[in-house]
């Protein structure tokens, strides 16, 4: 499904990106959180990005290319590897 811009901001608002270094997305989809995530990520900051849906995974990639994104055609119950990669998450 699709997410509204106003509900992609309030989701985002639990987030403290002065702080967070490694920040975890289950279910990417098409990108409606993760366009507003990475604009308010600091450069330092990495995201893991898990979604399902192979095809999705590659428009991700392609439409957010960044050496600190890590997008995984992933379950959420792999979120522990990019934990033990990454380290913790927001």
């Amino acid at each position: 499904f699709q997410t509204s811009p106003w509900l992609a901001e309030k989701m985002l608002s639990y987030v403290d990106f002065e702080k967070a270094e490694h920040i975890i997305e289950l279910g990417s989809g098409a990108g409606a959180i993760t366009k507003p995530l990475i604009k308010k990520m600091r450069p330092s900051t990495r995201l893991t990005a898990f979604e399902l849906n192979e095809e999705l995974v590659a428009f991700l990639k392609e439409s957010f290319s960044s050496p600190m994104i890590d997008f995984r055609s992933a379950s959420a119950a792999d979120a522990h590897l990019a934990v033990e990669k990454y380290g913790p998450a927001q």
